[in-house]
């Protein structure tokens, strides 16, 4: 069991150290062609990351909006509700579909 774990932690070593390789030569190869879309066997995706300012939202006064409300749970605002309204956390449970996330390894130094 030690030797996997030791594997593990030279593995995620080296993952972090090629990631900061990896990125360091996206750079120089964005920086050499410039918004281009492929480069050699590499397919660049350019894309932009839009927010939406929910309050200039709420206040447009239009027909419809070109929206989709995603309701995401609050874990703390969960927990209150589970602790100090059960009656109401039993009736938002039949709304949640719960599915095991993967699992997420960390090493901790000295244990």
């Amino acid at each position: 069991m030690s030797d996997m774990i030791n594997q593990w932690k030279v593995f995620k070593d080296k993952e972090s150290e090629y990631k900061e390789l990896r990125l360091r030569i996206e750079e120089e190869i964005l920086a050499a062609h410039p918004n281009e879309k492929k480069v050699g066997n590499i397919r660049i995706a350019y894309r932009d990351t839009v927010k939406v300012d929910s309050e200039a939202v709420a206040k447009l006064d239009l027909p419809f909006l070109p929206f989709k409300v995603e309701y995401k749970p609050i874990a703390a605002e969960m927990q209150t509700m589970q602790e100090h309204y059960p009656e109401h956390y039993r009736k938002v449970q039949d709304c949640l579909t719960v599915t095991p996330a993967k699992p997420s390894f960390t090493w901790k130094e000295g244990e």
